[in-house]
């Protein structure tokens, strides 16, 4: 019975000593069971067992409690691996940004686009063109005011992948409440024309 309760106690570190992450360029982080790779490929099993396959040219790297395996790429503006490290940290953390007020805006826009169409005798299929209009200005839009933690106050190279992150999550946001907004705006002008008639 001892040893059953050791062994309950202890499976949580056991199956975190085994886990592993795969960080990409991209900021986006996988978590795999076990990771192999070769010159091209990356391949790994998923916490649901399915193996998956990512282009070696977009992974960062392999990361475990144990040890960390990088395919650093030097793309000219990132000289170090330091820096890199800090630019994908930044990136990631960039990629949690949340923010309410561009999902509603992307909503709004979309509901409303169908209806501003049909207020003006124009048809309302070109209303995601509208909602584009909503998710081009937003991500054209600079962050600015980021919270940054005490000890990136002067990563530059932090910062740069926050700002990234950010911009890349502030368009993903608005185009999520841009689809549900256009749905939603599309369906219900399109009853309330066919009621019209």
């Amino acid at each position: 019975m001892n040893k059953l309760i050791i062994l309950f106690i202890l499976l949580p570190t056991l199956l975190y000593a085994q886990q592993k992450e795969i960080w990409f360029y991209d900021g986006t982080i996988k978590a795999a069971q076990k990771v192999s790779y070769d010159s091209t490929t990356v391949a790994f099993i998923n916490w649901k067992g399915k193996t998956k396959y990512e282009d070696i040219e977009d992974v960062f790297a392999i990361v475990s409690p144990k040890d960390t395996t990088f395919f650093y790429e030097d793309t000219g503006k990132i000289s170090t691996l330091y820096q890199m490290v800090n630019y994908i940290r930044g990136k990631q953390d960039g990629l949690k940004y949340k923010n309410i007020w561009i999902f509603s805006g992307g909503l709004l826009s979309g509901i409303t686009a169908p209806f501003i169409l049909a207020a003006i005798g124009l048809p309302i299929s070109p209303a995601p063109v509208i909602s584009l209009g909503y998710v081009i200005i937003v991500s054209a839009i600079t962050p600015k005011n980021i919270d940054i933690p005490t000890e990136y106050k002067s990563n530059k190279f932090y910062k740069t992948g926050k700002i990234t992150g950010i911009k890349k999550r502030r368009t993903l946001i608005a185009i999520y409440g841009s689809i549900i907004g256009l749905f939603i705006g599309l369906i219900t002008a399109y009853f309330i024309l066919e009621y019209k008639k």
